[in-house]
Formats: C-alpha cells, sequence, structure tokens
C-alpha cells in the first residue's frame, strides 16, 4: 500500500478501529500464511500504526482543511507520511485537479467535465446572481451548483467553496463548509465556519476531542461543551465572544447588548468525542463541530 485515499479523515480512521478490534483474528490468519512478517510484528505491537502496516505508504490523500481540521490530527497521530488536503469531491462530481506542494488545499476546476456556477455567499439564491467559473474572484467564498455533462441535471450542492487562486483562468477552489449548516437562535444565526474562524482568531485549537457547541432551548444561548481535562484560559468566554462579534455582525449587535451570549459546560473528552462523530458512518461525512439540536439538558 502506497497511497491512502479517504474523503475525510473519518473514513480513515474508522478503518484503523476495525484493524484494533479484530487485532487477533488479523494476526491469526497472516501467521497461518507465514506471509508479511512486518504486518505481523505490527499488530502484536502495542503502538499499532499505519506506517507500521503499511512500510511503503508514501502520503494519505483526504480532506484536511476546515471542520475536516478537527479529526485530521487524529490521523495526523498514526502517521509521519504527509497528509494532503483532497480536491473538492462529492458523490455527484469529482471535478478538481490536485495541485500545488503537501501544504496547500483544494484544486483547479477542470472545465470540460461539468457545468459549474457560482453564487457568492450571502447573496440570494436566483439565477440573476449566478456567475461562472471564469468570474469568481480569489478570496472570496461562493455557493456552487453543478449541471452534469449531459445539462439534463443541475445540482445545487449546498456546499460552500472558497477560491484561492487561479491557474490561468481556471479557479483554484477549497471546501470551507456545508452551506445550510447553520444553527439559528433568535437574534443571529452561527455556521461552523465562523466558530472555526474566532478560535483562530483567539489561539485555541479545536481538535482532539476538546470542544463542540449546540444551542440552549431554553435561554437560548450558545452552548460550549468543552473536554474537563482542558485547561481554559481564565478569559476563554470573553475572548472567544468577542472574536466571533468580529465575524458575525448580528452576533456582534446580540452581544454588545447582553454581555454574554455562550454558556460553558465541562464534559468528559470521550463524551465530546462520540458527538463530535455521531451520524458520520458516511465516507463524505463531516464531523459536525456545532450541532443544531440541543445535546443535552442543562438543568
Amino acid at each position: 500500500v502506497s497511497l491512502i485515499l479517504s474523503p475525510t479523515p473519518l473514513s480513515a480512521l474508522y478503518l484503523y478501529e476495525d484493524i484494533k478490534k479484530y487485532r487477533s483474528v488479523l494476526l491469526d490468519k497472516f501467521r497461518k500464511m507465514g506471509t508479511h512478517p512486518h504486518v505481523c510484528a505490527a499488530l502484536e505491537s502495542p503502538d499499532l500504526n499505519f506506517d507500521m502496516l503499511w512500510p511503503n505508504l508514501v502520503f494519505v490523500l483526504t480532506w484536511v482543511g476546515s471542520i475536516c481540521a478537527i479529526s485530521s490530527p487524529y490521523l495526523r497521530a498514526l502517521t509521519k507520511k504527509p497528509l494532503i488536503d483532497a480536491p473538492y469531491c462529492a458523490t455527484e462530481i469529482w471535478g478538481c485537479v490536485r495541485t500545488g506542494g503537501t501544504d496547500t488545499l483544494g484544486g483547479v476546476l477542470h472545465p470540460s467535465v461539468h457545468v459549474y456556477e457560482f453564487i457568492e455567499e450571502g447573496r440570494e439564491i436566483r439565477k440573476e446572481n449566478l456567475q461562472t467559473l471564469w468570474q469568481i474572484e480569489p478570496g472570496k467564498k461562493y455557493e456552487i451548483f453543478v449541471t452534469s455533462g449531459m445539462g439534463l441535471v443541475r445540482y445545487r450542492m449546498k456546499d460552500v467553496v472558497e477560491c484561492t487562486g487561479k491557474l490561468k483562468n481556471a479557479p483554484i477552489i477549497s471546501f470551507s463548509h456545508k452551506a445550510d449548516y447553520i444553527v439559528k437562535f433568535d437574534d443571529f444565526a452561527l455556521t461552523e465556519q465562523e466558530i472555526i474562524e474566532a478560535f483562530k482568531r483567539i489561539g485555541e485549537k479545536i481538535g482532539d476531542g476538546q470542544f463542540i457547541f449546540s444551542p440552549d432551548p431554553v435561554l437560548r444561548n450558545l452552548v460550549c461543551w468543552h473536554a474537563t481535562d482542558l485547561k481554559l484560559r481564565d478569559d476563554f468566554v470573553s475572548a472567544f465572544e468577542s472574536a466571533l462579534a468580529e465575524v458575525n455582525k448580528n452576533f456582534a449587535y446580540v452581544y454588545h447588548a447582553k454581555k454574554s451570549c455562550m454558556k460553558l459546560v465541562g464534559k468528559p473528552r470521550e463524551w465530546i468525542k462520540n458527538q463530535l462523530l455521531e451520524h458520520t458512518m458516511h465516507a463524505q461525512s463531516k464531523p459536525r463541530l456545532l450541532q443544531q439540536l440541543p445535546l443535552e439538558s442543562l438543568s
């Protein structure tokens, strides 16, 4: 095995968990075959990882940016080989060509595979607002629409992509977040991307089962569930709310009016991990940092 292709890090992590679950069965089969002694040694090791199982592994191709940044650190712990960001893809399309180095995100849209159209994020979904692939601009985010090569079906992918550059006139895009994955409160709405951006601004990491967010149905506030073994900075709530106000104007209005819009609740790290991975068994599912429904009563 020289390449692992996993639409999201979760697919590879599920594979790893299955290998550990059936470790004794696999070990017995390889011993009987009398081949691949390095696999037997790997299965016997308490430090089992992908590099031990597949010493010829060159790199892992998977989504590593945006919301998948939550689960990619778990995958990085299993291999020292590069994790390369997979081009934008979905069940309906695989229309990007990977370019750039191992640390770049996304790929160049292939103009001859499908018909691509875009509406800039925040603009109304109307045909008058559609833009062609050569009209979109680097640094902006767009909801993407795809028409099949035969022209019979136009798909609203409900994905928001970011144009990070161009190769001549062809845009380079990377997945940003789901267009319809928003949690609405009484006076504001939040997206996962805004929460991720707020974390970046205060210099906090979000991986390793540290955080998950959900609405509080009673007070209509945002609930931040955090791992109880995580040492938070003293001003975490105020710093995070201030950063979130910088990226979301409606949140800023409520934040300045109410002073506090978020409740902090501690939970065991395994509980948070289970919530992050719940309902993500489909190969292209993404972990949900921001839940649309309350996770648990706060009473």
